[in-house]
């Protein structure tokens, strides 16, 4: 399967492929699906990362936080390990908008350049604000409004997120 390309692949056959195989996490990765293998860190991180934008939109109803869920925006396949979306998903099998945010945690089978060109094709696609994070390094920020990404080491703190009032990301919760 992973030699058939993100355009090829329609969106059942991506369903049919992964129930297949329960108990395994399949990425898209350069245009192709990609088995993943995240180590504990990329859990933990995306557990933090949830967990403060939940409580985040408690404050700020602008949404729901999902984890690993499908959106297809302009023709591109993109699963964000986390993400914030404006609208529920209901009985939805993905998402056709952009995320307010998406969040990619970087795994030992993705390399740094392909996270980076699916940070980017995020924000082609629409997605405001795109936090890349590099497990025990720093964190990448994306967003429109930038050409190039804004690097925070750990105990940064990220502010400031386009159309994200009040949103802070304190990385020092993600790599203690």
């Amino acid at each position: 399967m992973s030699d058939r390309t993100l355009e090829q692949l329609t969106v059942e056959a991506f369903f049919e492929h992964i129930a297949l195989y329960p108990d395994t996490r399949f990425d898209f990765v350069d245009g192709e699906m990609v088995e993943v293998s995240p180590k504990p860190i990329h859990g933990y991180i995306q557990a933090k990362l949830a967990a403060i934008f939940d409580n985040w939109l408690n404050h700020h109803a602008m949404g729901y936080v999902y984890t690993e869920v499908l959106h297809i925006l302009n023709g591109e396949k993109l699963i964000p390990d986390v993400s914030i979306n404006r609208e529920k998903a209901k009985d939805h099998a993905y998402f056709e908008t952009p995320p307010l945010l998406a969040v990619e945690i970087r795994s030992d089978s993705q390399s740094r350049a392909a996270q980076r060109r699916k940070a980017r094709a995020y924000i082609a696609c629409g997605t405001p604000v795109v936090l890349l994070v590099m497990p025990d390094e720093h964190v990448e920020l994306f967003t429109t409004t930038a050409d190039a990404p804004i690097i925070y080491l750990p105990g940064d703190v990220i502010t400031d997120l386009p159309g994200l009032p009040e949103l802070r990301v304190d990385t020092t919760k993600l790599f203690d």
